[in-house]
Parts: C-alpha cells; sequence; structure tokens
C-alpha cells in the first residue's frame, strides 16, 4: 500500500478513480474499495482499457470514504509479440477534476514476456 494517503477534501464533492493503461497495451483492471480495517470489499468496476466503458470510477463522498482503502488488480499485455515493449499504469484519485494530494500513482517499466499482473492499494482519508 503507498506510504501516504490520498487526501480528500472533507467539504468537497464526491471523489473518483481514474485508470489509465498506456504504451498501446491492452489492460484488464478491477477496483475494490475496503473498509478502514481491510474487510468487506466492495467491487467498484471490474473493466478494460479497450470498452466503451469511462475509466472513471465514482468512489463516493469524501465522508463515505474517509479511511477506507482503494485497491487497484490488474494485467497489462502487448497487442504485439515479443517482450521488451513499454507499458504505464496510472491511477488518480480525484475531486473537482484535480488529483488529490498524494492521489497520484504511476508504474512505469518494460513488459518482459509480453504480459504482466499489477497491483497496489491507497488509503482514503478526509481531511
Amino acid at each position: 500500500m503507498q506510504d501516504k494517503p490520498a487526501r480528500l477534501a472533507v467539504g468537497g464533492p464526491h471523489a473518483f478513480a481514474n485508470v489509465t493503461i498506456g504504451q498501446a497495451q491492452f489492460g484488464k483492471f478491477r477496483l475494490i474499495l475496503w473498509d478502514e480495517t481491510g474487510r468487506n470489499p466492495q467491487v467498484l468496476t471490474e473493466q478494460t482499457n479497450v470498452d466503451n466503458i469511462p475509466d472513471f470510477v465514482d468512489l463516493g463522498t469524501p465522508r463515505t470514504v474517509t479511511r477506507k482503502i482503494m485497491q487497484w488488480e490488474g494485467f497489462i499485455a502487448a497487442f504485439g509479440s515479443g517482450s521488451g515493449q513499454l507499458y504505464s499504469v496510472i491511477i488518480e484519485v480525484m475531486q473537482n477534476g484535480q488529483v488529490v494530494p498524494d492521489g497520484l500513482i504511476a508504474e512505469r517499466g518494460i513488459l518482459e514476456g509480453g504480459s504482466m499482473a499489477f497491483f497496489g492499494a491507497v488509503r482514503l482519508l478526509a481531511v
């Protein structure tokens, strides 16, 4: 899990998560919201980056998600064959169309073997 929580404005509007899987790779991902103890998972979405569904997910109001844990997990595969292609996974926690403090999580690298799994988590905190 990320060291610092993504900080939401307590009186602000709904928080959103935006998932971007880049570098021309296929990606499938799932977003899960856990309670503050890491129990009671709620799957928010499960989708790909090549469908017509926006990769922008409503997390809820800051008061309803504070201290909860947002987890992401997924799979990236190259459209073409061969390893050594670049990939990127970017998770943005947002309010009012802006990334919140400590709400940008990015992973980039070389896709070895043509595919890989990715995962991570961040605590949400209304301040």
